[in-house]
């Protein structure tokens, strides 16, 4: 029996920047706001053309961004 991963955030946010892979960072991030909170989130490969700022609807587990619809 598998267990569900516990989701950390959910909801809408606003994707305000994308730091891309490189050298020093191994993933890309996303820096994404909701009201006067920002939080920075490790993205999928796939996100780092999103044009920002973008808003979507956001999941995340374990620092992770697992689904972003926008």
């Amino acid at each position: 029996m598998r267990r569900r991963q516990q989701i950390e955030f959910e909801g809408y946010c606003l994707l305000v920047k994308i730091k891309k892979a490189d050298e020093q960072q191994e993933y890309p991030t996303g820096i994404f706001q909701q009201g006067e909170q920002e939080w920075e989130w490790q993205i999928p490969f796939s996100m780092q053309t999103l044009s920002t700022p973008v808003r979507g609807y956001v999941v995340v587990n374990q620092q992770k961004v697992s689904s972003f619809y926008q």
